[in-house]
């Protein structure tokens, strides 16, 4: 089985995930990659900060739409952050016209940006009342 992502530890726990395929459109991708994606959130700590890396990707099916929320919506329930990065213009597009982007996920341009906010989450004080 080819594996559909790459996974980078940095020494502060936070965990970068590269998709590798170009094109996330093939069902039996799809399912590899959501299966991989488990898996990697199975063994981290509640409460994991995420970067996923769209370098390699030029198309996103809905299915790979799909794969995206309900890796965000485990990454949520387990209290932990997720930020997306390095998306091709049209895949940035296709999340602001779903309306989910800023709402749902966040985007920052580079792995250095999506770093960068995750610090800067961290630092900012509880305001729950």
């Amino acid at each position: 089985m080819t594996r559909r992502i790459h996974v980078q530890r940095k020494d502060d726990g936070t965990v970068i995930v590269r998709l590798t395929d170009t094109q996330l459109a093939d069902p039996e991708i799809l399912l590899e990659q959501r299966q991989e994606l488990t898996q990697l959130l199975a063994g981290e700590p509640a409460s994991g900060r995420f970067v996923l890396d769209f370098r390699c990707v030029a198309f996103m099916s809905s299915g790979g739409l799909n794969n995206l929320l309900l890796f965000n919506a485990q990454i949520q329930r387990q209290q932990g952050r997720l930020i997306l990065c390095q998306l091709a213009p049209n895949l940035r597009r296709v999340l602001e016209i779903a309306c989910l982007e800023p709402q749902i996920l966040q985007v920052r341009t580079t792995v250095d940006e999506a770093l960068a906010a995750l610090d800067s989450t961290d630092r900012e004080p509880d305001r729950t009342p």
